[in-house]
């Protein structure tokens, strides 16, 4: 990617992508209209080909005073956040996602470390689920679970909640053009270029969450796919990646529980099998999948453990059955996402 030139210029630049969402992006440009920096920002709106409110979104991106530009076609977030860092005129470019709501010390907490010249970017997570339910509260609690407490060097960015010197952007080629784990090759660059970000747990951001299953489902299947699909493209990870706190890519956790969860799924079935050819060895099956169960939910003891000091016995187990199925849709995501990361490794 080309860096633009450099011109005198507000201190931060906020770039906000936003897609057939314009009520979304107008909560998220009010709550940043409260920032205590507002007055050093330039927010940019980045709209990523809407085929529905592209007007809407123009009307509020013109009423909260942001510069608006409209993508002709839908290229996907990363896409989209890279045409904004290169309209933007700041020396620290801030990403922040339009179902997003900051409170008004975010920005400065978020940039603080930038500023004083200790990193050269910034990233964290959430505070919380903008609208509160047994699914959403599910998804915050997976993510404050698998981030660090204190503040780290890491090879994991949030592209929704991220600060980074705008050199430091261009310098590594900023966001790739896949639709999901964008962030996590753009960590990954950060780190290899000698400027991994730093973790911040206090700077989080209120978040609109799946709040529904399906939705929810589909979003890690995809995840799954393009993570492998990552490290395909991107290769091992080196030292200095190897430092993240983050408990999101920890390989052998994952590797049990996908183990484990597919040990289940093939029980059930030769039990299903047994039990319509030979019912008096159906029992020896059943056991067969309670134990793979139970060694699958093993594996997620501790997150299962925190979820039960935070919201009780009964919440936790409620979600018991949520992590087999989501170590399963992990399952098929490693075997779609191994064949499309061969393929793609013979294209090139």
């Amino acid at each position: 990617m080309e860096k633009p030139i450099l011109s005198s210029s507000p201190c931060i630049s906020v770039v906000i992508p936003v897609y057939n969402n314009a009520a979304e992006l107008a909560c998220c440009l009010s709550a940043l209209q409260r920032s205590d920096l507002s007055p050093q920002l330039e927010t940019i709106i980045i709209d990523d080909g809407s085929s529905t409110v592209a007007e809407a979104i123009e009307q509020v991106a013109s009423h909260y005073r942001a510069t608006y530009f409209r993508q002709a076609v839908n290229g996907g977030p990363g896409v989209a956040r890279n045409r904004g860092a290169e309209l933007a005129t700041g020396e620290i470019i801030v990403f922040l996602d339009s179902d997003c709501v900051a409170p008004s010390d975010w920005l400065a907490k978020l940039t603080r470390p930038i500023l004083e010249g200790s990193c050269s970017a910034t990233t964290a997570c959430y505070c919380g689920p903008l609208k509160s339910n047994w699914i959403t509260d599910f998804q915050d609690e997976d993510y404050l679970y698998r981030m660090p407490s204190t503040e780290c060097e890491t090879y994991f960015v949030n592209s929704c909640n991220l600060a980074v010197k705008r050199d430091a952007f261009f310098a590594c080629g900023g966001f790739p053009n896949q639709r999901v784990s964008e962030d996590m090759v753009l960590g990954m660059r950060l780190a290899e270029n000698g400027t991994p970000a730093r973790f911040l747990p206090e700077a989080g951001v209120q978040h609109a969450y799946y709040e529904n299953l399906k939705s929810y489902l589909k979003q890690r299947f995809s995840f799954g796919v393009n993570t492998i699909r990552s490290y395909f493209e991107r290769g091992r990870l080196r030292s200095q990646q190897t430092k993240s706190s983050i408990r999101s890519f920890n390989p052998i956790r994952i590797g049990l529980g996908l183990f484990f969860g597919s040990l289940t799924l093939i029980c059930v079935f030769m039990a299903g099998i047994v039990a319509i050819f030979k019912p008096d060895l159906a029992p020896l099956f059943l056991v067969g999948v309670l134990l793979s169960f139970l060694l699958e939910m093993s594996v997620h003891g501790r997150f299962l453990l925190f979820l039960k000091n935070r919201h009780g016995l009964r919440r936790s187990t409620s979600y018991i059955f949520l992590l087999f199925i989501i170590d399963v849709i992990y399952s098929g995501s490693l075997f779609v996402g191994l064949i499309l990361g061969l393929r793609d490794r013979l294209i090139k």
